[in-house]
């Protein structure tokens, strides 16, 4: 088409050799400038460039959910044309698709930040339609801006996206934004209660509509915040208030996407419950085939890694003491690397709560103690209330361990009062009653 080549569409191997080579091209092109300034670029009217370009953008509707390595191809074919021949009509969403290849293939988080910057004020000018506007943010809030910019800021770009799908009659784009809005809010952990009535608004616009693969997706996780509101018979049972674990699995289980969603929302409230064991099971296979790039990788990957960390405390002397141990080494390299590269205060709390538990199982109280209470203090500081109602627990526990009573109640009362912020109510009698 055009003249652009493609390897074989099921050879996933050339496919990536080609988008790594296409990467280079592009870097090569950019290497003296920032990509920031892209935004900058002339304008390209020729018909060509435009079509090439439409076509491209249409292939990745698809493809990125049926074949990311084309996806990847697509995307860095677009974005490198722009470069050599100017901004022409979705040349901003070509740059938004390769963020999200450069995330998936290369955490490369250094370029996606500047690169970003440009796509987003591309998309704003006169000329970038509704329709693609609110494709083009949707991916944004999806697959990247979560990575880069503090994690609350992507609540409005939520509504932006959603706002410009209902103005172009894209009722699908604006019902997935209530998905993402959804997985935000449980990342956030400010209101289980907002959740909940998210989840009401999917249900009715989806019924509407009759959408039922998109009720899918967030399903899931509104379960999980009536379990945290303790409006179900356990903390770890997602059962009830319209949600029922069996008949959801039977209809949506062989999705894949649908299917770990379901598998996240079980590890929050299996973490949350202490059944480390059942979260590290949950926790098998997620990592071959969950999109990467998904906000929700940052609630499995620390469930993960805590479990990892209680259960090497717990029984050192298991056989699969090794295991646990590796699993822990590879959540914090995980989160670390976030940390470096990306936006540091999304993962802040949570990166120093996984090293104050190796630090704790190794032995090593004094470098465990500042740590839990960075990852309190962190968790707090950027409102992450669920999050910092755990770290307060998890540092009144080990104080209670070593015999800092005081301390250990007043962080008890932390957790406690954190934890009705939030309405996660059901876990107030455990607070209660170690208190």
């Amino acid at each position: 088409c055009f003249g652009i080549p493609l390897p074989p569409l099921d050879d996933a191997p050339a496919l990536l050799a080609a988008f790594n080579a296409e990467l280079a091209e592009f870097r090569r092109l950019t290497a003296d400038r920032s990509l920031a300034d892209l935004e900058h670029l002339p304008e390209c009217a020729d018909p060509e460039h435009r079509a090439v370009m439409e076509i491209l953008s249409a292939m990745s509707d698809a493809s990125i959910f049926t074949n990311f390595p084309l996806f990847s191809l697509i995307s860095s074919i677009g974005a490198t044309r722009s470069v050599r021949m100017g901004n022409g009509g979705l040349s901003p969403m070509m740059y938004s698709l390769m963020s999200i290849a450069l995330i998936a293939h290369h955490q490369a988080y250094s370029e996606i930040r500047p690169l970003s910057s440009a796509y987003l004020s591309l998309i704003r000018r006169p000329g970038f339609t509704p329709y693609h506007f609110g494709r083009c943010m949707a991916y944004h809030v999806w697959n990247i801006n979560h990575w880069v910019e503090p994690l609350e800021t992507s609540l409005p770009m939520n509504e932006d996206s959603a706002a410009a799908s209902r103005k172009a009659h894209n009722i699908m784009y604006a019902t997935y934004q209530i998905d993402s809005r959804l997985w935000l809010q449980i990342l956030l952990g400010r209101s289980m209660d907002e959740i909940v009535e998210s989840g009401d608004q999917l249900i009715k616009t989806c019924a509407l509509n009759n959408l039922p693969f998109v009720v899918s997706l967030g399903a899931p996780t509104v379960a999980a915040a009536h379990a945290l509101r303790g409006d179900t018979p356990a903390m770890d049972d997602l059962n009830g208030c319209g949600f029922d674990e069996s008949a959801f699995l039977s209809q949506w289980g062989e999705l894949s996407i649908v299917e770990n969603g379901w598998r996240i929302a079980k590890i929050t409230v299996c973490g949350l419950a202490g059944d480390h064991t059942r979260v590290l099971q949950l926790c098998e296979g997620i990592a071959q085939t969950y999109p990467v790039t998904y906000p929700l990788n940052l609630e499995w990957h620390f469930w993960h890694g805590v479990a990892a960390a209680t259960l090497l405390r717990n029984e050192a002397s298991s056989p699969e003491s090794a295991a646990h141990s590796a699993v822990l080494a590879d959540e914090i390299h995980y989160f670390d690397f976030i940390h470096r590269h990306g936006h540091a205060p999304n993962v802040e709390a949570r990166l120093r709560l996984l090293q104050a538990e190796r630090a704790r199982g190794d032995g090593h109280p004094d470098a465990a103690l500042p740590l839990y209470r960075a990852a309190a203090h962190s968790a707090a500081g950027q409102r992450f209330t669920l999050l910092a109602g755990y770290c307060h627990e998890r540092l009144a526990d080990f104080q209670l361990e070593i015999r800092q009573f005081e301390d250990s109640r007043r962080s008890l009362e932390t957790a406690l009062e954190s934890y009705r912020d939030c309405q996660a109510n059901g876990l107030l009698p455990r607070i209660q009653g170690k208190l």
